[in-house]
């Protein structure tokens, strides 16, 4: 039997489930009933790997990167997001020209639980993105997307989360 302040309780725990709503729809929304066109849902350049997917490799972390810079997007807030499969495939690929590094490595600093770094860049997982993605004859499919984070804009209205504590019942 604590103290716990339950308003706090229950604000922060609403800000958590909100949080991660617009983390959703920034990266999968449907543009539809009130939603925001997500990232993936958008017209934003795929790169794809192999025809029937396949396993992510330094080449393709370049190609990535080179698409992003051909248009002129390579600026600001890079990174990665991808899923947490894909962390762990990642965490086991050794670089063919190094063999004591991995595509995804652990060591950034400051860096919070789970996040990493690929090629320089911060790297996080997630598991609101899709990891049972389909191409060709391939699957259970991981998406990743690197972009530039501080381009991601949201509007929102009202002042925040009011919770109004009512000592009284049957109280207006």
């Amino acid at each position: 039997q604590s103290s716990t302040d339950v308003s706090a309780f229950v604000a922060n725990d609403l800000r958590a489930s909100i949080g991660q709503e617009l983390d959703r729809v920034i990266l999968l929304g449907s543009g539809q009933d009130n939603q925001p066109t997500g990232i993936l849902n958008s017209a934003a350049e795929v790169y794809a790997v192999d025809t029937n997917g396949g396993a992510l490799d330094w080449a393709d972390v370049v190609n990535m990167e080179s698409i992003l810079g051909a248009d002129n997007a390579d600026a600001g807030q890079l990174a990665y997001v991808t899923t947490k499969q894909a962390r762990g495939k990642m965490s086991q690929t050794f670089l063919t020209q190094y063999s004591d590094k991995t595509l995804w490595t652990n060591n950034r600093s400051g860096a919070l639980p789970g996040e990493g770094i690929v090629n320089g860049y911060r790297a996080v997982a997630t598991s609101l993105l899709p990891s049972n993605l389909t191409k060709g004859t391939g699957t259970n499919l991981s998406a990743m997307i690197f972009g530039n984070w501080s381009d991601v804009v949201i509007g929102q209205w009202g002042g925040g989360i009011d919770l109004i504590l009512e000592p009284y019942t049957h109280s207006t």
